[in-house]
């Protein structure tokens, strides 16, 4: 009989989370392979918040029905009653007054941490249930549309730098004549007129130096 395998599993660590976002996905791996600190088992509606190197504000809301999500140690799992509206738990910690209380509890330089006694002492007061669903409704929506504006404006950028590449390969390949191109962004129609005068005359010069030069060398 073969030996029993557990399960692979998603894995959770505190790289992996941003502030109410993910910054990478769960990493899957087997219980053999996993470190030591993969222990803590997710479910829909927790919400994690880093207890270590507190100055990154790692904070995320399980809004997805994921199997075999695990976490780190280094995660605080805030489960909600049934008199909680789990969304709204997320939004509460995410706050800047809860995390700086947390950071201010912290002990240590380079990794600080917070104990689980002591962030389990910290008291909040929470508005009624229909008030917390309200203003999470509200900040679900108000957040929805800065990604939508976000999505825009990395569009634009994207569009900006492709713009770009395909200009310069233009100007390189003769395709674009720059002096007329600055003309028409400058709003200036006589530019390009008053540059190709300096350039003829430029050119004459030129040649009438070189035709100076040849007519010395043939005196000597």
């Amino acid at each position: 009989m073969p030996p029993f395998e557990p399960c692979p599993f998603s894995y959770l660590d505190i790289g992996s989370v941003g502030t109410g976002v993910l910054q990478k996905q769960p990493e899957q791996m087997r219980f053999k392979d996993s470190p030591s600190r993969a222990r803590r088992k997710l479910r829909l509606g927790d919400t994690i918040i880093s207890t270590v190197r507190t100055y990154l504000k790692a904070i995320y809301h399980i809004e997805e029905d994921v199997s075999e999500l695990i976490c780190s140690t280094g995660f605080a799992v805030l489960r909600p009653q049934s008199e909680t509206f789990a969304k709204y738990v997320s939004y509460l910690v995410q706050n800047d007054s809860f995390t700086n209380r947390v950071s201010a509890n912290s002990v240590g330089i380079a990794y600080p941490a917070i104990s689980e006694s002591k962030f389990g002492s910290f008291s909040i007061s929470i508005p009624q249930k229909p008030e917390q669903i309200a203003i999470s409704n509200y900040l679900d929506s108000y957040i929805d549309n800065i990604s939508v504006m976000i999505t825009a404006a990395n569009k634009a950028i994207n569009l900006l730098k492709e713009y770009r590449i395909r200009l310069n390969a233009d100007i390189v390949t003769g395709k674009v004549d720059v002096r007329q191109a600055a003309a028409q962004l400058l709003g200036l129609p006589d530019l390009e007129e008053e540059l190709e005068d300096e350039w003829e005359e430029d050119d004459a010069e030129t040649e009438e130096d070189f035709e100076e030069a040849d007519d010395a060398e043939q005196d000597e």
